[in-house]
C-alpha cells in the first residue's frame, strides 16, 4: 500500500476517487457526485491510499488562502473501514499541510465521523447543526498546526 498525493490531471486515479465517493458520501444520500461542478475541483489536492492500483482510500483538500485548508470528501472503502486507513491518510495529509505551512485545517464532520476525526487530533469548532444535503447532523471541527 502506499500513501499518494494527486491531482486531477491523474485520470485514472481522479475516476477512481469519483467512484470512491459517489458510493460512499453521496449514493447513501440519493445524490450523485457526478451531478457536481467537477470543474470546480482543478486545483484541488487529492490524497489517497493505493493498493495495487487499486485506489482505496481518499480526500480532498482545498487550498482557501492565507494558511487555510478545507478537508472534504474523506472516504474508505467500506469493507476496510475500521483498518486504520482513514488515519493513516488523515495523518499523511495533515503532515502534508503542515510541511507547506498551513496554519489550520477544517471540515465538516457528518456526526457518524466526529469520533474518528476526534481520534486524528481535530477540535470541535461549532455547535451541531442540521446538513441538509445529507439529512444528518454535522459539525465544523479544525486542526490547528
Amino acid at each position: 500500500m502506499e500513501l499518494i498525493k494527486y491531482g486531477v490531471e491523474n485520470e485514472e486515479l481522479y475516476s477512481q476517487c469519483l467512484a470512491l465517493r459517489d458510493a460512499i458520501l453521496r449514493k447513501p444520500h440519493g445524490r450523485s457526485v457526478y451531478d457536481d461542478d467537477l470543474e470546480l475541483e482543478v486545483g484541488n489536492s487529492l490524497y489517497g491510499i493505493v493498493d495495487d492500483g487499486v485506489l482505496i482510500a481518499t480526500a480532498t483538500v482545498i487550498d482557501e488562502g492565507e494558511g487555510r485548508a478545507f478537508i472534504k470528501s474523506v472516504a474508505v472503502k467500506p469493507e476496510l473501514q475500521g483498518g486504520g486507513h482513514g488515519s493513516a491518510l488523515m495523518k499523511y495529509l495533515l503532515d502534508d499541510l503542515r510541511a507547506r505551512g498551513f496554519v489550520d485545517a477544517k471540515l465538516k464532520a457528518r456526526e457518524t465521523a466526529i469520533d474518528f476525526y476526534l481520534k486524528c487530533g481535530l477540535v470541535i469548532a461549532s455547535e451541531k447543526f442540521y446538513n441538509e444535503k445529507i439529512k444528518m447532523d454535522s459539525a465544523y471541527m479544525e486542526y490547528i498546526f
